[in-house]
Parts: structure tokens; sequence; C-alpha cells
């Protein structure tokens, strides 16, 4: 068992373009707000309750990412239970398809992540783009380090502002979410606006913190 008092290891992936820097630089620098449009998950069914979670509304400004981008995140939890309070160490790896190869081996060190933040533009009007999603995620997936270590897969069904943006529920039975045979929910987000961001780290915090308990 990881020292409880160590950060909790994420990695960031999902295809080029589909916000990942933005919205780990949201979180880094706090967000506010929740999504709108519902979640759907595999197992337990979104967390709820108050919390003092991150906030700030910054405007963010990214390139594309070659290589990785790492962060440390706090999320201070609920006020009535101190021992919600998690860090994470997040690192955002490039979505370019030369670079899709390499996520493989951020998951094969001795130090191998606790979740997985899978990003996807769902306001792609490209109905192939949610099935190379779904095949990158996969491949993720079945590795045997990540059977192993991983205890949260969180899909954030991101820029739900734009006009036509498939809600979580349609995105999840595009990518056929439901085959997915680890801890997994998927949640709407913007990580301009920061909406939904804290609602999917508090769900992410809350399996880490079972696996503890």
């Amino acid at each position: 068992m990881k020292n409880q008092n160590a950060p909790r290891k994420l990695i960031i992936i999902g295809l080029n373009n589909a916000g990942k820097t933005s919205l780990l630089y949201r979180l880094a620098l706090g967000v506010n707000g929740t999504g709108d449009k519902g979640a759907a998950g595999g197992s337990a069914s979104q967390q709820g309750g108050a919390g003092g979670g991150i906030k700030g509304t910054q405007v963010i400004q990214t390139q594309p990412t070659i290589g990785c981008n790492v962060e440390h995140i706090t999320f201070q939890g609920r006020q009535d239970d101190p021992n919600s309070r998690v860090t994470f160490l997040a690192l955002d790896l490039g979505g370019q398809e030369s670079l899709r190869p390499l996520w493989s081996s951020y998951f094969q060190s001795s130090n191998p992540p606790d979740g997985i933040i899978f990003v996807v533009d769902s306001s792609c009007e490209d109905p192939e783009s949610f099935l190379i999603a779904r095949l990158e995620l996969m491949n993720i997936l079945i590795l045997p380090a990540v059977r192993e270590s991983v205890k949260a897969v969180l899909i954030f069904a991101n820029k739900q502002d734009l006009s036509g943006s498939k809600t979580p529920g349609e995105l999840a039975e595009l990518m056929h979410l439901s085959e997915i045979e680890l801890d997994w929910q998927i949640m709407p987000s913007c990580a301009i606006s920061g909406e939904g961001l804290e609602a999917g780290l508090e769900w992410v915090a809350s399996k880490l913190q079972v696996e503890e308990g």
C-alpha cells in the first residue's frame, strides 16, 4: 500500500485537441462549478456532498503538448471531513498520433498511476474520432500494469460549452464504455470555465480513498 501522505499519481490522456492541457492547468490553478448534462458510470454513482473544492477563473492559453506536462493538484475535499483532502501528481501526455504509442511507457514504471483521466472532445463532428478514442483508451486499459494499479478511470466529455456537444451518455454508447472492466465514470466538463472538473476530481479522490480504507 502506498504512503497515504504521498501524492496520488494521475495520467491524463486523450486525442490531440481534446483539451487535456487546458484541463490540467485549470485543475492546477483551481476550478469552480459543476457539469449540467449528467454522468454515467460503470460502478458506483457520482459522489455528491459539499466540498471545499478548488477555485479560480483564470483564462488559460495552451499549445500542443510534446512529451508531457506535470502539475501538482490539491483537492481540498469536504469541509466536514479533513481526511478527504488529496494531493495529486498529474501528468498530461501529448495526444498527437505520433505520440500515442509512447503512452504505454508511462504505465510501466516502478511508480504506476493510481488513476487515469481520459479527455474526449464531445463537440467533434467526426464519428470516427470517437472510435479512435475508444481504441486508444482500451489499448491502455488492457496493460497488465494498469489492471494492477489503476483504481479509477475518469472520462471527461469535454467542451460541453460548444453547440452540438454530445452528452456523457451518448459518448458512453458511442465508445462502448460499458466494456471497461475497471471502475470508471464519464462526466461532462468544460476546461475553459472549469465546469465539471471539481465533481470529476472528487469522484477520483473518493475511489482512491475507498481503496486506502
